[in-house]
Parts: C-alpha cells; sequence; structure tokens
C-alpha cells in the first residue's frame, strides 16, 4: 500500500533504488535453524499488488521524502517546532507552537511519537505509553563486515524462539544488512532509540 503511495507521488523509482527486493519470507525455528516456512515475495508481490516489497533503510527514505517535499514546496518543512496548544472547530484546526506562532488548517495528523504530546487533544486522555516487556537490540553491518561464507539470502529471514525472535534482511541494494532482535524482559526499564547495548547480553 505504501507503494501505491510513493508511486502516485512519483518518488517510488528513486526509493526503489536505494532499496532492496527481497524474493522471498523465510521463517525459521530459531532454536534449531530449522525451516518452518517459505513464501515468495518479489515475483508474487508485483502480480497480485501491482507493486514490489521492498526493503528501504528509513534514513533512505526520509532523505527521498525531504529532498522531494524542499523541491516542491520549499519552506514547507518547520523543524523544532513544540505545539503547546490546539483548538478545533467545525471549519478549522489552528495549532499554536511555542514562541506564540499561530498554524490554521483544514487536518492536523498527530504523528509526534510514542511519548506523544498531542494525543490528550485526540483521546481526551494523557496517559503515557506502558512499556510491553520487550525490548528490541538492532544492528546494521556492511556487506565488507559479512563473512563471505555467511551465505546469507536474499530475503527477510525470521528465527523465531520462545520469548524472542531475530529478523535480518539486506538493505541498500544488498550492501548493508540489517539485524534486528526482539527479546521478552521485563527487567529493561531503559527509555529511547539509542541505548547502547552490551554484546555479552546480546550473545
Amino acid at each position: 500500500n505504501a507503494n501505491w503511495v510513493l508511486d502516485e507521488l512519483g518518488i517510488l523509482d528513486a526509493v526503489a533504488a536505494t532499496s532492496s527486493e527481497p524474493e522471498c519470507l523465510d521463517l525459521l525455528d530459531g532454536t534449531r535453524a530449522h525451516p518452518l516456512l517459505s513464501m515468495r515475495l518479489a515475483g508474487p508481490s508485483r502480480a497480485k499488488f501491482g507493486q514490489p516489497y521492498l526493503a528501504v533503510h528509513r534514513g533512505d527514505l526520509h532523505t527521498v521524502l525531504l529532498s522531494t517535499l524542499n523541491e516542491r514546496h520549499p519552506g514547507a518543512l518547520r523543524l523544532g517546532s513544540r505545539v503547546v496548544n490546539i483548538e478545533q472547530n467545525r471549519d478549522v484546526v489552528t495549532v499554536a507552537t511555542q514562541g506564540e506562532r499561530i498554524h490554521c488548517a483544514d487536518l492536523l495528523v498527530a504523528a509526534d511519537g510514542v511519548h506523544s504530546s498531542l494525543r490528550r487533544y485526540v483521546t481526551g486522555q494523557d496517559e503515557p505509553a506502558e512499556f510491553t516487556g520487550y525490548a528490541a537490540y538492532r544492528m546494521v553491518v556492511s556487506r565488507s563486515g559479512i563473512s563471505p561464507h555467511a551465505m546469507l539470502p536474499r530475503s527477510i529471514s525470521i528465527w523465531q524462539g520462545p520469548h524472542q525472535h531475530a529478523v535480518g534482511f539486506w538493505l541498500r541494494e544488498e550492501s548493508i544488512y540489517n539485524i534486528v532482535v526482539g527479546v521478552e524482559d521485563p527487567r529493561w526499564r531503559e527509555d529511547g532509540w539509542n541505548i547502547a547495548a552490551d554484546i555479552g547480553e546480546l550473545l
């Protein structure tokens, strides 16, 4: 669905140029590495949905979106604007940002993340997000850092185990490999997207 939107915006080719198109999705037993299921993606995705299945680095997607926005609507993106108040009536939504700047629009999308300051305007509640008990270790490895004997497939590989799983796939035309390890660990209490992890604990 996202690729239909990118295609409509005229930027799918630019995104695809920095992506990898996995051949299939493989589900494996995380304890013994035995294959459990394999589903073709490359051909069937195009045939069934009319668009490719792409794996893209978030930073690469942001780069394409940002350059396109700057080209088509210079100055539209305003960074460092903290929203302090929202008011809405039948015709318009008014947004006040720090520094007493007022913005009026037909529509406001409150997409400010897990620690949203806008949630209370949408739901009427201001409850913080609750920790699920899961933490994710994330890493990206360049092809030069991977043993040539590793023979990593051109697929999205998912190793499923008890209370943990790992996902691996190629990005940037198979020049870097993305790995995410999800573990259930209720002891984890730190909050953030860039917290250094202990390699021994990860292993």
